[in-house]
C-alpha cells in the first residue's frame, strides 16, 4: 500500500560489481555520479529512470582463472534506465592495451622482404583491444575492434594501422585475432587466421561475457 516517489544519488566513491558470467568470472567494476528517480505504486510496480556517468572502473574477462585480462572503461561510458529497473541499458567502451610484435599480423604483406626488413618488424609496437558494451544489463552484447594509439600509428610508414584498419572491416577475422591478442599475447599470421576465422560466426556478437569468444 506504500505509494513512493524518490531520488537515488550515488557516490563516485561507492563501486559496484557487476558478475556477468558467473561460471567463468567475467565482470565489471564501475563507479560513478547519478541521480536517479524511483517511483513505486501501491500495487508494488517500481520504475526507474536517469542515467548512472561512470567514470572509473574496468571489464575483466577471466577464462576459469587461466587468463585474466582487463579492459579498462573510458569516458562516455554508462547505464541508463528508462523505466523497468531490471532492464538498464548498457553504452560502455573499455580498452584492453598490449604491446606485441606486428611480424605475424603484416607476414602476408611481407612474403620475400629481407631478413633486416622482417627483423624491423620484430619491434614491439602498442595496440589496443577496444570491447563496446550495449544491450541490456543481462543480456550484454560485445563487440570488438583493434585500434594503435594516435603516437605510433605511423610506424612502418603507416603500414600497421593500415592493416589494423582493414581488419576491423571482416569481423571473423577480426574475432579470431582479437582471441590471440587476449589469449596468446599476439597475433596470428594472416593464412592461418583467415583459415581459424571459418569457426567464428561473424554474425552472433551477442554474448553473456568475453570468455565466450
Amino acid at each position: 500500500g506504500l505509494d513512493l516517489q524518490a531520488v537515488i544519488r550515488l557516490d563516485p566513491s561507492v563501486i559496484f560489481r557487476i558478475i556477468l558470467d558467473e561460471r567463468a568470472g567475467d565482470q565489471l567494476e564501475v563507479a560513478g555520479r547519478a541521480d536517479l528517480s524511483f517511483d513505486m505504486d501501491r500495487e508494488g510496480r517500481m520504475s526507474l529512470s536517469g542515467i548512472y556517468e561512470l567514470t572509473r572502473g574496468f571489464y575483466e574477462m577471466r577464462m576459469y582463472d587461466i587468463v585474466r585480462r582487463r579492459f579498462e572503461l573510458q569516458p562516455g561510458s554508462r547505464l541508463s534506465w528508462f523505466g523497468d529497473p531490471m532492464e538498464a541499458e548498457m553504452a560502455i567502451t573499455a580498452v584492453y592495451r598490449i604491446r606485441t610484435s606486428a611480424l605475424d599480423l603484416m607476414a602476408d604483406q611481407l612474403a620475400g622482404a629481407d631478413q633486416a626488413t622482417r627483423t624491423q618488424f620484430r619491434q614491439e609496437l602498442p595496440f589496443e583491444v577496444v570491447m563496446d558494451i550495449s544491450g541490456e544489463l543481462l543480456r550484454p552484447v560485445l563487440q570488438f575492434s583493434l585500434d594503435m594509439p594516435e603516437t605510433a600509428r605511423g610506424a612502418h610508414g603507416g603500414n600497421v594501422y593500415s592493416r589494423i584498419q582493414q581488419l576491423n572491416t571482416t569481423e571473423s577475422e577480426l574475432n579470431t585475432q582479437v582471441f590471440s591478442l587476449l589469449v596468446l599475447n599476439r597475433f596470428l599470421p594472416q593464412g592461418f587466421a583467415s583459415e581459424e576465422s571459418q569457426l567464428f560466426d561473424a554474425g552472433a556478437m551477442a554474448r553473456s561475457s568475453a570468455s565466450s569468444l
